[in-house]
């Protein structure tokens, strides 16, 4: 069998939030509940930022390397954990945020729509409603 794929992963979990998740002969990592005051772990919200802003952040340097832009860059990724009452459940608002030093805001625009495009990512969650990307000046 040929693999179209480039590289594959599988994270396993059986201990919800709470314990430890793991990647199949890779990394393992403690899990504790957003609510707990003195958390000894991380949680769905704080994986789900650094890996949005890790794909950002990759795929920007790309898309200034073409163009042979060397400016600093910096990527911010806020994500909340909300509770909508009418529905009874929870649910993630993120805002993703990107700077190229040096760059006027209105500059920095072309760059941060190509990098959405092209972020896997951004491709899984660019559509969502409470999902933003924006320029900005840290």
């Amino acid at each position: 069998m040929m693999n179209d794929y480039i590289f594959k992963t599988t994270a396993v979990n059986s201990d919800g939030a709470k314990g430890t998740a793991h990647i199949i002969d890779g990394i393992e990592v403690k899990l504790d509940h957003v609510t707990k005051k003195d958390r000894n772990g991380t949680n769905p919200e704080e994986l789900l930022a650094l890996a949005w802003a890790t794909c950002l952040s990759s795929t920007l340097k790309t898309v200034l390397r073409s163009k042979s832009i060397e400016n600093e860059i910096e990527v911010r990724v806020d994500v909340f954990l909300k509770h909508n009452e009418a529905l009874k459940r929870y649910y993630f608002e993120v805002n993703g945020y990107i700077e190229i030093k040096g760059m006027p805001l209105n500059e920095m625009k072309q760059y941060l729509k190509e990098t959405d495009e092209r972020c896997p990512i951004s491709q899984l969650i660019s559509k969502n409603t409470n999902v933003t990307l924006n320029v900005t000046n840290f």
